[in-house]
This record gives structure tokens, sequence and C-alpha cells, in this order.
């Protein structure tokens, strides 16, 4: 398990850019919708909070991403990615109506939580 920690830096890159993909959501938060969920919100409200909540996913992924090169972070900035993560995947997981269509991206959290739940324990 040495090893994942000393190239922990490699899986919070890969993690946080994959994470800094939801920077659709900001750009385009209908079509963001549309290819997690399958469907969209429509109206002014929608779009600002859906647009907020990617930029939100973003600065989460950022801290992630910097926190790979800046250790002495790298604890708070998994721990609040995995806080955000969870908590989006047990929101998910808990409608019915979404949960099929928004599997893929369910399953990539819950990897990545993984991942940075098992640095968060090591590194302790």
């Amino acid at each position: 398990m040495d090893v994942l920690i000393v190239n922990f830096k490699w899986v919070m890159l890969v993690g946080g850019l994959a994470t800094l993909s939801m920077m659709s959501a900001v750009l385009a938060p209908r079509a963001a919708l549309k290819a997690t969920f399958g469907e969209t919100l429509e109206g002014p409200v929608a779009e600002i909070v859906v647009r907020n909540w990617g930029l939100l996913i973003c600065l989460s992924a950022l801290f992630v991403i910097w926190a790979a090169f800046e250790p002495v972070y790298r604890i708070p900035a998994l721990a609040i990615a995995v806080i955000g993560k969870l908590s989006f995947c047990a929101l998910v997981l808990a409608q019915r109506a979404v949960r099929r269509k928004a599997m893929a991206v369910v399953i990539a959290d819950l990897a990545l939580s993984a991942l940075y739940g098992a640095y968060l324990v090591m590194a302790r």
C-alpha cells in the first residue's frame, strides 16, 4: 500500500481532472443535466442552481488538483471531495427515478471516494 501513498499525486490528478469535467454544468447546464440524469430542468432559477452546482464541484476538483502538488493540503482536499461525492451518490441512489440514469457518475464517484478514503486512512 506504500506504492499507493507514494504515487497518490497521480490518482489525485486523474480524479481531479475527471471531476473538473463538471465545468460543462457551468457552461451548458441543460446539456450537463441531460448527460448526467437523462433529463433537464427549465427556467432561469434551474440554470442558476445547476451552474452553481457545477462551479462548486469544479472548485472541489481544483482543490484536489492543487493538493496533489501541495501534500500538506491533501487531507482537507480529499475529505471535502469524499463528503461531496458520497453525498451526491446518496442523494442519487435515494431517488429511484434517476438512479439508473446517473449510475455511471455514481460508480465513478464511489470509486474515487474509495481511493481517496483509503489514502485518508493510510496517511494518518
